[in-house]
């Protein structure tokens, strides 16, 4: 598949990973991505692809979605979005 670049250059840390984490509500929750906690920072593709989902909602606010062929990844709580649905992406753009 390739490498992968990081997705936020500017941070390095996650704030939250894979796996059961503790759950206000609930006790623990699988969360099955990760958290890369910013502010304002450019958020760039980790991989080349297609963007095949570009939507806004209650929970992940704006978010698009890339596809890289075998699977694909959410790129949320974006505070902006500076590609076209349909758009090619590279790793870094």
């Amino acid at each position: 598949m390739g490498q992968f670049v990081w997705p936020v250059p500017t941070v390095t840390q996650m704030s939250s990973g894979f796996g059961y984490r503790p759950c206000v509500n609930h006790g623990t929750e699988l969360h099955l991505g990760i958290d890369i906690l910013v502010n304002e920072e450019p958020v760039v593709a980790a991989h080349p692809g297609q963007v095949i989902k570009i939507k806004e909602d209650e929970t992940y606010g704006k978010y698009m979605i890339l596809n890289y062929g075998d699977y694909t990844t959410k790129y949320a709580h974006l505070s902006k979005i500076n590609v076209g649905l349909r758009s090619y992406v590279n790793a870094g753009d």
